[in-house]
């Protein structure tokens, strides 16, 4: 009975994770229990992607659980407003919801919307303007009243500090008209094409004597983009005439009428390389970019067809002048440029061996791909020829093509050296047999070299030019060949 009981202890203590896999006497008659290893339980990762915000560290899971909502990221002009479970944002996380696979969680945001109120000192009704954080407030008509001159918006009740419309709106704010009894005159600031925040135009209102304000930021301009010339522009300064001869002191000037200062921009030109069309036998790339700055180093590489070599490249301007090409390598000019390479076809050397018994010459010592290359073959006396083998540098046959037999041949050069060889046989010999016993040969050999005998397939023996020999031939059936 006690064992029964430490049995259902023991799988209660387990939460019956386990299972018999196997039960026996043991030598005391009781039980021996084998218990088998529970399954681990899988584990998923909860990753947090706060589009834009402060990073959120990720977490790890066990299968049917929930993840734990983490603290608020937070997103400089923006303000939280959940975790969503699609990327679009369209339907907010439920983090009571078991986790049952690998999830990524996405931040929503919305903008921080602040009220910008101008206050107009006249009399009027204040307005007021909802702008996103980040952004810039509007700049209103300039108001009027009676016996009084407009002379800014301010950001003190005091009027004494000059409000930027360029300064991003990043609290509620509250801007005061200023107004004077002296004259107020317009200083227009001419941008030369560019912005001043968002505006092309910015004006300040400026009483009689009173100085300008420097804008808080530097006015931008768009790149000038054409097909062949990108200008980029990049603020220089203020100046005071349209020549850009005289800055503008903003801490000295006073102003004593309509004045107007100029914004002077130096230019950056980024040209296209254009590779120049109908390039034979190989093509040119560069390393430049759609548009370059002009003082860049430009690479260009060739890259001939097989059987040629760059001979040399041309670049010019968009006026037809040269550029200078050092080593493949130019430095990019203030226009567009085109760009081409000439190539040309290389000499390759034909070698032709020596064979025995024969020769073999080529019309030609060294030929330039594709040309007609013929060759000469002359077997000695005695001997006919057999083939003519031509090789490339890699040991590749080149396809020869019959003129006349046994002596002309010719072949397409290849784009690399050859070798050519030939081979020769000796002529049909002359077979003579024996048809009694005890006949006698002689040969005469007039030749102007050495003719060569067997006799029953023996051993070769040699008959000298110009001599004679005798030959016999012991029974009917012998054979003597000659060579």
């Amino acid at each position: 009975m006690k064992k029964f009981f430490g049995i259902a202890a023991l799988f209660a203590a387990l939460g019956l994770a386990a299972f018999f896999s196997a039960c026996s006497n043991d030598s005391d008659g009781g039980f021996v229990l084998s218990l088998a290893a529970p399954t681990p339980t899988p584990t998923y990762t909860v990753a947090f992607n706060s589009n834009g915000g402060t990073e959120v560290t990720s977490q790890t899971v066990t299968s049917g659980q929930t993840a734990s909502k983490p603290a608020d990221p937070t997103k400089e002009h923006f303000k939280f407003v959940e975790w969503c479970a699609d990327q679009a944002c369209q339907a907010a996380f439920d983090f009571a919801t078991p986790i049952k696979k690998d999830t990524i969680l996405y931040a929503k945001w919305e903008s921080v919307i602040y009220t910008v109120t101008f206050v107009y000192n006249n009399g009027s009704e204040a307005q007021i303007q909802s702008v996103a954080s980040g952004q810039t407030a509007s700049k209103p008509a300039d108001p009027t009243k009676d016996h009084f001159n407009f002379a800014g918006w301010c950001s003190d009740e005091n009027c004494q500090t000059p409000f930027d419309f360029a300064a991003p709106i990043t609290a509620p704010t509250t801007l005061y008209a200023k107004w004077s009894d002296l004259p107020v005159y317009a200083v227009t600031f001419d941008l030369g094409g560019g912005k001043y925040g968002a505006s092309d135009t910015y004006t300040q209102n400026v009483e009689s004597g009173g100085k300008v304000l420097r804008p808080a930021s530097a006015p931008t301009k768009d790149d000038s983009v054409g097909a062949d010339v990108t200008t980029k522009y990049a603020f220089d300064n203020w100046y005071a005439d349209s020549g850009y001869n005289t800055l503008f002191d903003f801490d000295a000037a006073a102003i004593t009428g309509p004045t107007t200062v100029y914004a002077k921009w130096s230019e950056t030109k980024y040209c296209a390389v254009k590779i120049a069309s109908g390039i034979e036998h190989g093509s040119v790339s560069s390393d430049a970019a759609e548009h370059i700055a002009a003082g860049t180093l430009v690479t260009l590489t060739a890259s001939p067809i097989p059987g040629y070599d760059l001979s040399s490249y041309t670049v010019t301007d968009a006026d037809s002048n040269p550029v200078d090409v050092v080593d493949g390598k130019f430095t990019m000019p203030t226009s567009p440029v085109t760009v081409s390479a000439t190539f040309v076809a290389i000499e390759y050397t034909i070698t032709c061996g020596t064979p025995k018994n024969g020769t073999v010459t080529a019309d030609l010592q060294k030929a330039t791909i594709g040309m007609t290359v013929t060759l000469t073959v002359a077997a000695n006396e005695m001997y006919e020829f057999k083939n003519v083998v031509v090789k490339d540098s890699n040991g590749t046959s080149v396809f020869v093509t019959e003129i006349t037999a046994g002596a002309a041949y010719s072949f397409s050069m290849p784009a690399g050296n050859v070798m050519v060889t030939a081979s020769f046989k000796y002529d049909n010999p002359l077979t003579l047999e024996a048809c009694e016993a005890g006949a006698e040969v002689c040969f005469s050999n007039k030749a102007s070299g050495p003719v060569f005998y067997r006799v029953n397939g023996g051993a070769a023996q040699t008959i000298a030019s110009g001599s004679r020999q005798y030959i016999t031939l012991s029974k009917v059936g012998d054979k003597v060949c000659f060579y």
